[in-house]
Formats: structure tokens, sequence, C-alpha cells
């Protein structure tokens, strides 16, 4: 019920600020604005997150490259993850950026940019965990059978546990999936010994197990899926695609996307 009237408040609410979603957004319409409105979730590191009070990460530092290079203002709405989509649908923001994958299920929803990140679903253990384990997604897949899976809600990992025709994935058998509203929550979870495993995209893993404290924990196997991160934009923009795009570019070629990648990543592009 909850979650309920949040949607209904966030449709109220961008109907009132943005009119009809349908018509889409303009580059003209944000300018005139003075302001773009970027929705994340600041639980996905090193991506999105938060330091202090201050949203930072790399895909923060890509909203800050296009606000600039349309001479507005950034204004980021944090919220939950499976929130973002649905906010650019109904104009409660402009765009959204937020590790989110492209899919043909969202397209139905939303346009995208072009992709900016080739990403990967992965699984978090215990460090002294022996039957989670595999060398092919069809060993490890196999390992995972009858145990308990945590997962940030709305996210890839989600879908691949619990099987989702649209996205391809036949679920795991027997596993018993739980949801959290943040990674962080569910790698919590895990060294609790609340469940047997998480599914999460790899760069925050690698964080979570990077910056972990207390009980030991670890990534294991090989990557479940091979995935590509891209920026929501509302249908019907097709202005503000190409604008958002020609950014994009821009940035991979004068050095800007490098820079910014291995500052948060520590490595080169992976796009």
């Amino acid at each position: 019920m909850k979650k309920l009237l949040s949607l209904i408040v966030l449709l109220v609410f961008a109907f009132g600020v943005t009119g009809c979603a349908s018509k889409g957004v303009t580059v003209e319409e944000i300018q005139a604005r003075g302001k773009l409105v970027v929705a994340t979730n600041a639980e996905f590191p090193p991506f999105e997150y938060l330091e202090g009070t201050q949203i930072v990460g790399f895909d923060i530092e890509l909203a800050k490259a296009i606000a600039e290079a349309l001479g507005v203002t950034l204004e980021i709405k944090n919220m939950d993850f499976d929130s973002v989509i649905a906010s650019v649908q109904s104009g409660a923001a402009d765009i959204a950026i937020a590790g989110l994958t492209i899919s043909e299920e969202r397209l139905a929803s939303v346009s995208f940019s072009d992709s900016y990140f080739d990403a990967s679903q992965v699984v978090i253990v215990k460090n002294d965990n022996t039957t989670i384990t595999g060398t092919t997604i069809e060993t490890l897949t196999s390992s995972l059978e009858g145990k308990r899976i945590g997962v940030q809600v709305g996210t890839v990992g989600q879908f691949f546990v619990a099987g989702d025709e649209g996205w391809g994935f036949d679920g795991i058998a027997n596993a018993t999936l739980l949801t959290y509203t943040s990674g962080i929550l569910a790698t919590e979870a895990l060294k609790n010994g609340q469940i047997d495993a998480v599914i999460i995209d790899e760069m925050p893993a690698r964080a979570f197990v990077q910056n972990n404290t207390g009980t030991a924990i670890k990534i294991v196997g090989v990557p479940l899926t091979v995935e590509e991160y891209a920026i929501a934009i509302p249908k019907n923009s097709d202005d503000l695609v190409a604008f958002i795009n020609s950014v994009l570019s821009e940035m991979k070629s004068d050095g800007r996307f490098d820079a910014i990648t291995l500052q948060f990543f520590g490595t080169g592009p992976t796009n």
C-alpha cells in the first residue's frame, strides 16, 4: 500500500510540475527551466553513493557534465531504485542515471542513451562457503539452487533469480528470493547468516568486498550476465537523447570519461 501511495504522489507531482510525460522533454524546455532533474539511487557505489549528505560517484559526474553542457543547474533526486524508471516515465525527473541496464522491458517505458558502461551480475558469499561455486554460468547457477539469495529490489539480480521472460532469464530452481532496498543491506544479511548469497552488479560487489569489515566475504565463480548501462530518458525526447549522446561522445574523445573511470574504478574504461 505504501508503494502504491508513493507512486500516486509521484505521478501527481510529475503531472503538476512537468506536464504530460508522453510528450517527452526537449533540450529547450530544460534550458528554459534552468535545471536538469536527475533521478538516482545513492546505494550503488562507485556509480552513486553518499559521502556524508552529498551524492557522489561515476554516474553523478556524467550528470554534472550533461547539466554543464546544457548550461543549467543540476538537481539530484535520491529515491528507491525501483522508482527511478517510473520517475522518468511520469515526468518527475528529466533523466535517470543509476547503473541502469538496457532491456527490451525497460525500453517499453523509456528511451535510453548510448551505452556508457559494460556490466555483469556476480555472486557474493562468505569466505567459508564451499558449496556455492562454479567455473561456468551453468555450474554456478546450479550451485545456487535451493539457496537463500538476496538482491536489491528491482535490479537485474532479482530478475535473474526469480526468472523473467522479458529479460530472458529462466530463474534459479528452488531458490528462496529475499529482496532488500540496497545492496549494502543484502550484504549485511549475508554476513549475519540470514541468506546464503547476494547477486548484484560487479562493480558495487567489488566495493562491498573491498570496504567490508567483520565477517569476510568474497565474489565467487564467473559473471552471470553481460549487460550495458545507459541513461534513461522520457519517450519522445529525441533531441535530448541526441544531446546526451553527444556529451558522452565528447567526454570519451576529450579524456574526461577516462579520467572519471580512473577516479572511481582505478582502471580504464569498460565500454
